[in-house]
């Protein structure tokens, strides 16, 4: 499992990015992947990707679900 992050902080770019950037990966991989998104607006973003609207809590949560142990 791939786990890819992006940032949306503020209005410069809209919900429609973030989709496209899901689209764009999701279309040239064939490995599984998460999308997680740091945002303040989450709103109109496609249910596939993991946003949380606090970014320190998505942090903690991003490093607790890749954490294996051997």
């Amino acid at each position: 499992m791939i786990n890819i992050v992006c940032l949306k902080w503020g209005d410069k770019y809209g919900p429609e990015y973030v989709n496209r950037l899901y689209a764009m990966i999701d279309r040239n991989t064939t490995r599984p992947f998460r999308l997680w998104c740091f945002t303040e607006q989450a709103a109109h973003i496609r249910s596939e990707v993991i946003t949380d609207t606090d970014a320190n809590l998505c942090v903690l949560r991003l490093f607790k679900v890749t954490r294996t142990t051997t």
